[in-house]
């Protein structure tokens, strides 16, 4: 459930900020027996690629304790589509103890032991990468990276040295989609871990995970014990509980091992911000372009009105009234066009103009609000002829308004005071009537 723990370079791989909080204690019927406790904050920030995090734990097994407390980095490299390369580095201190006074000992003479208490702290680093395609995920990791040595002084000058060798941790693991609508995963899950003078040990793990409701999974480590896992969430919040089942010939004197987690996400509200910023840059996208196609079908009416315009200069016939006429249009259209290519759109997807402007087919003044626009015209009757069109299709509520100071008749299907509701019929429209806008009147 936490990865990070293992791998620096988990580091604020997922979209939130998470904190978790583990305590496991390990052959509970052993006096002595290793307890540990984590305590880890990651996140992504506002830098793409880029995850912090936070790791402080104690580990403390019979008379040797170990506290320490690391600061992380992360950083992602998208190879192409589907490829992804992730760095991770941890870097902090370690505290490492021998607590003599607990020691059980049979000669109580022997002066290494005249030390209560003695203790070294050392500075620690681990490295870790993440490889990742599709569903596949592959992690290797070297904690205690510089192999630092703690050096203790007895009270007869006997030195001891506590060695912090490195270790080596690979991870790996392949999502299956269950149902992704309802966020049901399943997956098998293996480490392996190695240092020198151990044998290597495994984890193999199945876990079947429900991201709204929680996870059960099923763990076998090697020679040593068969495990079950559940968890619950509620919200942002998890609660999980881990049990060890011994299988190996000492399990009948170490007792079963108890491992609890708790964890919460906060939501991460860049994150959401810069979600919210890609969907408003496509629609702006989206208008931009429908903004280009009616330049360009401005720009092809005024190249014929040119073309018929040359045609008329020439005839004898020419009669003045019609060429009056004719300048009035393209004065209009190219009105039109010098305010499309001018029109500065804004973030809400809409134009503004003066309700004292517009008059409805009736020649009464229009009320402030927004108004759907499927078409717009420079002659009326192409307008009412394409309003007339609508209505035959069944939209009633097909209606022409004319902008008073370009000459241009819309035809809008919708008028409302709530954006939201008009907007939803812009897109609804946009996908019969590629030009369709919204007109705001104030």
């Amino acid at each position: 459930m936490n990865p990070f723990m293992v791998n620096p370079a988990f580091t604020g791989t997922t979209d939130n900020i998470n904190v978790f909080l583990t305590h496991r204690s390990q052959f509970s019927g052993i006096s002595g027996s290793p307890q540990t406790t984590y305590l880890t904050l990651d996140a992504p920030i506002n830098i793409k690629g880029v995850g912090l995090g936070l790791k402080a734990y104690s580990d403390v097994t019979s008379i040797l304790s170990r506290n320490g407390v690391s600061g992380n980095y992360s950083y992602s490299l998208n190879l192409g589509n589907t490829h992804q390369l992730t760095f991770g580095l941890a870097a902090g201190i370690i505290d490492n103890t021998i607590n003599y006074d607990q020691a059980i000992v049979r000669d109580v003479d022997d002066p290494s032991i005249f030390n209560n208490r003695v203790h070294r702290t050392v500075f620690s680093a681990d490295f870790g990468v993440v490889y990742g395609w599709k569903q596949l995920q592959v992690g290797f990791a070297i904690p205690q990276l510089l192999s630092n040595q703690s050096r203790n002084r007895s009270n007869d000058g006997t030195i001891s040295y506590f060695d912090m060798q490195q270790h080596y941790v690979g991870t790996a693991k392949y999502v299956f989609e269950i149902e992704q609508v309802k966020g049901l995963t399943a997956y098998p899950m293996v480490l392996v871990r190695g240092v020198a003078g151990a044998p290597v040990q495994y984890d193999i793990n199945a876990v079947v995970d429900w991201n709204k409701w929680g996870w059960v999974a099923l763990t076998y480590r090697s020679n040593y014990a068969a495990g079950m896992s559940v968890g619950v969430r509620y919200k942002q919040l998890s609660v999980g509980y881990s049990h060890d089942f011994g299988v190996s010939k000492i399990r009948s004197y170490t007792g079963g091992t108890h491992e609890f987690l708790l964890s919460y996400q906060f939501a991460n509200e860049t994150k959401k911000k810069l979600e919210e910023h890609d969907r408003e840059l496509a629609e702006l996208r989206e208008l931009t372009a429908q903004n280009e196609d009616q330049i360009n079908r401005i720009e092809d009416e005024l190249t014929e009105i040119r073309e018929e315009e040359n045609r008329l200069y020439h005839s004898v016939e020419l009669d003045q009234q019609e060429i009056d006429s004719l300048y009035k249009i393209i004065a209009n259209l190219n009105q039109e066009k010098n305010d499309i290519d001018t029109f500065e759109i804004s973030p809400q997807n809409y134009r503004s103009h003066s309700s004292s402007d517009f008059i409805d087919e009736y020649v009464n003044p229009m009320e402030n609000g927004f108004y759907v626009v499927i078409g717009s015209f420079s002659i009326k009757e192409n307008a009412i002829k394409f309003k007339n069109e609508q209505r035959s299709l069944g939209v009633e509520n097909a209606t022409i308004t004319l902008h008073q100071s370009i000459s241009i008749y819309n035809v809008y299907v919708l008028y409302s005071n709530d954006y939201d509701i008009a907007d939803e019929e812009r897109k609804k429209q946009a996908a019969t009537y590629s030009n369709t806008w919204l007109l705001k009147l104030e």
